[in-house]
């Protein structure tokens, strides 16, 4: 499976003067429910659709206390969580 991504020029955060690097920025091809990911990672583990659901539901509830964005995208069959400071 490819990954499709973008080449995007960044400054290191709160250094102006720094200089500008290439990065690769993953594209997204779609969006996924919380349910769905549960669902589908219920089917790889022992824990079940809602246990699993509960899980994720910890994560994004950590992740955002630490003031961070997760962005969940699906595609062939599998599932991304991309994390990013959030703006």
């Amino acid at each position: 499976m490819s990954i499709k991504f973008n080449i995007v020029k960044r400054g290191r955060p709160g250094d102006s003067e720094a200089p500008k690097k290439y990065y690769p920025s993953i594209q997204s091809t779609g969006r996924v429910s919380v349910r769905k990911l549960a669902e589908r990672a219920s089917h790889i583990s022992t824990l079940s659709t809602p246990d699993m659901m509960a899980a994720i539901e910890a994560l994004l509830t950590i992740a955002t206390s630490w003031s961070w964005a997760i962005s969940v995208t699906s595609g062939c069959g599998s599932v991304q969580i991309q994390t990013f400071p959030a703006t």
